[in-house]
Parts: C-alpha cells; sequence; structure tokens
C-alpha cells in the first residue's frame, strides 16, 4: 500500500510507513490471520474484510500453506516405507543367509 505522497505502508493494514513489505513483526500478524483461516477459527471472507488482502490472494496462500503441508506429510510417508522396505529386505538376506548356512 502507498499514500498520495508515495509513502509505503505496511501490508498488515496498521499505517506504519515502511521500505519493505512489513514493519519489524507485522509479518507474523498476517501469518496469524491465515493461520486462524486454515484452522477454521476465520473465513476467508473475514480476512478479506480487514482490507489488507483480497480474498482470492487469502484462498491462494491459504492453499499454499495446505500444499505444503501435504508434501511434509508425502515426504515422511516416503522415509517410513524406505525404512520398512530396507527392513524387510534386511530380514530377507539374513533369512537367506542362514537357509544356506543350514546346508552345508
Amino acid at each position: 500500500m502507498t499514500t498520495q505522497e508515495g509513502v509505503r505502508l505496511c501490508v498488515c493494514g496498521c499505517g506504519a510507513p515502511v521500505k519493505d513489505r512489513y514493519a519489524q513483526g507485522h509479518d507474523t500478524r498476517v501469518k496469524g490471520w491465515f493461520t486462524k483461516v486454515k484452522n477454521g477459527k476465520m473465513t476467508q471472507a473475514e480476512l478479506a474484510a480487514t482490507g489488507i488482502i483480497s480474498a482470492a490472494y487469502a484462498q491462494c496462500v491459504i492453499h499454499e500453506a495446505a500444499l505444503e503441508e501435504h508434501r511434509r506429510k508425502a515426504a515422511e510417508r516416503e522415509r517410513e516405507l524406505v525404512e520398512s522396505l530396507t527392513a524387510r529386505r534386511e530380514f530377507w538376506e539374513r533369512c537367506a543367509r542362514a537357509a544356506g548356512d543350514g546346508d552345508r
């Protein structure tokens, strides 16, 4: 946001003049709003009503956060599967070695 004089204002809506997008710590305020929407404590319409961002942008950010969470869970599940398959392979290798030792 920019005033008529060309002064940039904090995106969170506090009205503080800034060099970047946010006053110090105010990005956390916006992140908190997105978290509230994600957790169902605030609607996207309520977030858009703050005048800070549009409903479409709010929806994009929320979907991006959900996608990131999905990616994190998928990577965790992949690690679990690799560990499980490795353990199974090692088990069968031990079984094969034990069966081979019994033939001697």
